[in-house]
Parts: structure tokens; C-alpha cells; sequence
């Protein structure tokens, strides 16, 4: 699998997790299988530019936005796994201050240097 179609894939399926879309609603769109539009998340197969060009206007997004932060995030990208269950847990949140406070408060800590505070110092 190809590093690059691999970011295409993650930025896919965050942003379809964000507008609350199911892979088959996708696929539908697109006219093109399940199983096909799941490879195209999971970096298994190269998407064609008329398909990113239909995505970008299905997703909301620029055609930038699937490529946005590759360079810099190859190596310390959030798995898709890790963004579906920060998804999940941020939708399970009822209270509107909490998921305010958790936007501000993962804002700063990505604007910080992050790096100095390993995973094992936060548990």
C-alpha cells in the first residue's frame, strides 16, 4: 500500500465519520461498490481524480483537503482506528460546554509541542 493512498483514505473516513455518513450512502454517490469505496478508505486502492473531484463536493471539502498535512504527518498521523474512537467518544457527549471545552482544549495541546509529554507520562 502507498503512504499517499493511505492519507487519501484516512481524510476520506474522518471526514465522512464528521458529516455523519455511512460508507454505502458514499459508495452510492459514487457508483461504485461497498467493498470498492471501503479500499478506497483503507488505501487498498488508488482513487481515480473524478472520483476525489465528486468526493470533495460530496464531502464539503477543497481537493486539497485529502492531501492537506501528508508531508508532515506520515510518521505521526492518528490511525483511522484512533480517529473513529475519538469520534465516537466526542459524539457521545451530550453537554455542549464539554465538547466546547474538548475542542479548546485539544486545539492547545496540538499547538503546543506535544511531543515533550510522552503517551506513558499521561496515564
Amino acid at each position: 500500500m502507498n503512504e499517499l493512498d493511505q492519507h487519501i483514505g484516512r481524510q476520506i473516513q474522518t471526514r465522512r465519520q464528521i458529516l455523519d455518513l455511512t460508507i454505502k450512502e458514499v459508495a452510492e454517490q459514487l457508483q461504485v461498490s461497498v467493498a470498492e469505496f471501503d479500499r478506497y478508505e483503507k488505501g487498498e486502492l488508488r482513487i481515480f481524480a473524478r472520483q476525489l473531484v465528486r468526493l470533495s463536493d460530496l464531502l464539503q471539502v477543497p481537493i486539497r483537503y485529502f492531501f492537506e498535512g501528508f508531508a508532515e504527518t506520515q510518521h505521526t498521523e492518528a490511525t483511522a482506528e484512533q480517529t473513529a474512537q475519538l469520534l465516537a467518544a466526542f459524539r457521545s457527549i451530550k453537554s455542549l460546554d464539554v465538547r466546547t471545552y474538548l475542542i479548546e482544549l485539544s486545539t492547545a495541546i496540538a499547538a503546543s509541542n506535544a511531543d515533550q509529554y510522552p503517551a506513558s507520562s499521561l496515564h
